[in-house]
């Protein structure tokens, strides 16, 4: 395995902080299949992916105004 680095939101970031090493790992082991998944299979264009990940959150809102994704 090798280690990135993604920005995500503050909070997601200090519940993930806050997990114990077992939760972790298994959230790492889900975020490694799901982004093998989408690099391998991209079965659409990414964008088109990043559009409808983004309608669907903020179908939800899930997310703040501000940090929406600009996918063009």
């Amino acid at each position: 395995m090798e280690t990135i680095t993604i920005e995500v939101e503050p909070e997601i970031a200090r519940a993930y902080r806050n997990l114990s090493p077992t939760e972790r790992q298994k959230i790492q082991i889900v975020l490694n299949i799901w982004l093998k998944q989408i690099i391998n299979k991209i079965p659409i264009e990414l964008d088109e992916l990043i559009q409808r990940m983004q309608d669907r959150t903020n179908e939800n809102d899930h997310i703040p105004e501000t940090t929406k994704i600009d996918a063009r």
